[in-house]
């Protein structure tokens, strides 16, 4: 067991929630980082699950803390037509940039608060999102690395999350989200995002990867491999480019 605290990205759904679960048993502090940005809503639901966690591990302290990243997100999204050319998914510059300015902020967060350790509930379940992906992931990594930080997905290859998440009891039928076991790849899957618009608080997210035309069209041109690829490549550039020189601003290095 670890006395060294760890920030995980948390938005209350199976996997962040999952993730704090797993974490339990090697943290005995778990810091619980909500994100709020213009395109969030009801994130204060994410203290259901802080509840139930609290309650089953009692001995464990959660800090639950709730951040605001738009402005990094929009600095993010600015750079849409310098590279559409070049990475061609609507979800690089929505739910990839989202995501980046959560991790970003994240480790400005960390350096402020002197917490050598990160993680997030990132499944390799839904490589549409390209935080999700082994090649998002890698960058992540290196982002974290440059500051000294350790950086783990602890469901990232995991099934059946939610089942495992209720089975600790830390969701129940009422909380389940829908399971995400579709690849975009069959018509039936296009029905996912609005299924999950009604049940999880990201459900913005989803819808506009629906009309994301990876998801449609593209999506039978490029293999996860290559969607893989391209995320590495566009979060390096961007991390490069922008985040480094922000996370440098908010916590500059000593």
């Amino acid at each position: 067991m670890k006395d060294g605290p760890i920030s995980l990205l948390f938005s209350g759904g199976a996997d962040s929630t999952l993730s704090a679960g797993l974490l339990a048993a090697r943290y005995r502090k778990i810091n619980l980082v909500t994100f709020k940005h213009y395109a969030t809503w009801r994130v204060s639901s994410s203290s259901i699950s802080e509840a139930r966690l609290k309650a089953v591990f009692p001995r464990i302290e959660f800090t639950h803390v709730y951040l605001n990243s738009t402005r990094l997100f929009l600095k993010l999204q600015k750079r849409i037509f310098q590279d559409i050319s070049e990475y061609p998914f609507l979800n690089h510059y929505f739910c990839g940039a989202c995501k980046l300015a959560m991790h970003s902020a994240l480790i400005a967060y960390n350096l402020n608060h002197g917490i050598k350790n990160a993680a997030s509930g990132a499944s390799r379940l839904m490589p549409m999102f390209p935080d999700q992906t082994p090649g998002g992931e890698l960058a992540l990594e290196e982002l974290y690395g440059r500051y000294g930080m350790t950086y783990e997905n602890p469901v990232f290859d995991l099934h059946d999350v939610d089942k495992k998440a209720a089975a600790l009891g830390l969701l129940d039928a009422a909380h389940l989200k829908v399971r995400h076991k579709a690849d975009f790849s069959r018509t039936s899957d296009l029905l996912v995002p609005f299924r999950n618009v009604l049940d999880n608080i990201q459900g913005f997210c989803l819808l506009i990867a629906f009309i994301d035309p990876y998801l449609t069209l593209a999506r039978r041109e490029y293999s996860n491999r290559d969607i893989s690829a391209l995320s590495l490549d566009y979060y390096r550039r961007s991390i490069a480019a922008i985040c480094v020189p922000w996370i440098e601003a908010q916590a500059p290095i000593k």
